[in-house]
């Protein structure tokens, strides 16, 4: 019972660092700092596993390459970063 509940709670805590990731708009303008330590822990968890990531290429994207992205250079850099580890191949230890 234990281990399902510890997997619904690191499915929410994914879903919400992606919904902090992908707030946009001038009326819910989140502090810098909370969305870039979002994208981080994000590619920290790519880098543990790809499978984080693989759904949501398309927010990434936006993070990397748009508007989030030409804001903060740190947050272009990281977002860029997830999707290198998202797109490479697995190594082989």
């Amino acid at each position: 019972m234990a281990g399902i509940q510890y997997v619904f709670t690191v499915v929410l805590i994914i879903k919400k660092l992606y919904l902090i990731v992908s707030i946009t708009g001038k009326e819910k303008q989140l502090p810098k700092p909370q969305r870039r330590g979002a994208i981080i822990i994000l590619g920290m968890l790519a880098v543990a596993r790809r499978s984080v990531v693989t759904d949501k290429v398309d927010v990434m994207l936006k993070i990397g390459l748009g508007s989030v992205g030409k804001v903060s250079k740190l947050s272009e850099r990281f977002g860029l970063f997830i999707l290198i580890v998202a797109i490479s191949r697995p190594t082989q230890f």
